[in-house]
């Protein structure tokens, strides 16, 4: 899948398949594609830096950092001998720039998902080929030892789809059961949940869906409300922490007609999703936008300067008299200044914004004025 980073509004990315991201503030995010592509910016989108592991690995996939640059990631290499790729855990501590191999492996035969989920605490989920069990793998030191939890035995060919913590003790797990080997798309959906860091989990859904297509990837906004997405155009929520779920065609509109298979939240009211297309939606309490489109209609009257310092004048053409905000957001969606309502009477618009106290980096202004939602992007230069 290639993606673009829409929220950029014109970055692109130019390399090959995107293999994982993470993005642990606003400012540093941090991009991986085939086959050892890292590309990263610390400054919220205005410049970006080509990196690489050093690892001489076929392809670096599911990173993971935390916002004081500590990551970890799985680098893969093939074995010509075997006809195989092999896994193994890798760490670096200064965002990105440098990488090496952990010392100490989780010591099975493949890993996924690795994640930070706290400055000590590191965990991946393993699989052993001999014994079919899945694992969940946790080490509180950093990657130094590691502790193996049992999940489940993979004997219905039981597989990983995601996991997600919402602090270092109670998470979530989907796993999917596919019908035979032929139909591996096809099957039953499965939910479990910790409340001790993984050592054990429980199982809280284990349903057919309609369409019955793998639930791909989950989040969590809080403690009680999470969606996860299936590799079709299926959401499904929980409002009570994931002990129940409920699927809902009214979060689907027409235009996300082809298969989800990314979900994350900035803020514990919005969310985004992206899809093979490429293209990625917000949906927040006005519905589902399409970030493309919205971004991509632009203000062009727009007189202020760019980059901005501490404050400019913000001018806007109304077509009619009428009541209206502008909100500042930063590129994860973030409010970074509280709204402004606004009312005008006449066709011209002007308001002086005072930005002195944001960092540096990229935001956009959004207004609801004139029946339809607007960005324009602005860079806070010091």
């Amino acid at each position: 899948m290639n993606w673009r980073l829409v929220l950029d509004n014109g970055i692109l990315n130019n390399f090959n398949h995107v293999a994982g991201y993470s993005f642990p503030s606003p400012d540093f995010i941090i991009i991986c594609s085939e086959p050892d592509d890292i590309q990263r910016t610390l400054d919220g989108g205005l410049t970006w830096d080509l990196l690489t592991t050093k690892l001489d690995c076929d392809l670096i996939a599911r990173i993971d950092f935390n916002k004081n640059g500590f990551g970890v990631g799985i680098v893969n290499y093939f074995d010509l001998d075997l006809g195989l790729y092999t896994f193994s855990l890798a760490k670096s501590t200064d965002y990105g720039s440098t990488w090496s191999l952990f010392e100490n492996q989780p010591g099975f035969d493949y890993y996924c998902d690795p994640k930070v989920i706290s400055d000590s605490i590191v965990t991946c989920v393993s699989y052993n080929r001999d014994s079919l069990f899945l694992y969940f793998s946790r080490s509180v030191d950093k990657g130094n030892t590691w502790n193996h939890y049992p999940i489940v035995k993979t004997k219905d060919r039981e597989s990983l789809e995601k996991y997600c913590f919402i602090n270092d003790t109670v998470g979530w797990l989907s796993l999917f059961r596919p019908d035979t080997v032929i139909t591996p798309q096809i099957g039953d959906g499965i939910i479990l949940k910790t409340t001790d860091g993984g050592k054990t989990w429980v199982k809280k859904l284990d349903k057919r869906f309609d369409p019955p297509h793998p639930l791909l990837t989950m989040e969590f906004a809080d403690s009680l409300r999470g969606i996860c997405t299936s590799r079709s155009t299926l959401l499904i929520y929980t409002t009570d922490g994931g002990e129940t779920w409920i699927q809902d065609s009214s979060f689907i509109v027409q235009d996300i007609r082809d298969i989800v298979t990314r979900l994350a939240f900035p803020t514990p009211r919005k969310f985004f999703i992206s899809n093979f297309d490429g293209k990625v939606f917000k949906y927040d309490e006005d519905g589902f936008t399409n970030i493309e489109e919205a971004l991509g209609k632009i203000n062009s009257s727009q007189v202020f300067p760019n980059p901005a310092s501490s404050e400019f004048e913000y001018k806007i053409y109304l077509d009619y008299p009428q009541s209206f905000k502008i909100e500042i957001f930063d590129i994860l969606g973030k409010a970074a200044l509280p709204s402004i309502s606004c009312f005008s009477e006449g066709s011209e618009y002007s308001q002086l914004i005072d930005i002195s106290s944001l960092p540096k980096g990229m935001y956009y202004i959004i207004t609801n004025a004139n029946n339809q939602r607007t960005a324009t992007k602005l860079i806070k230069a010091e």
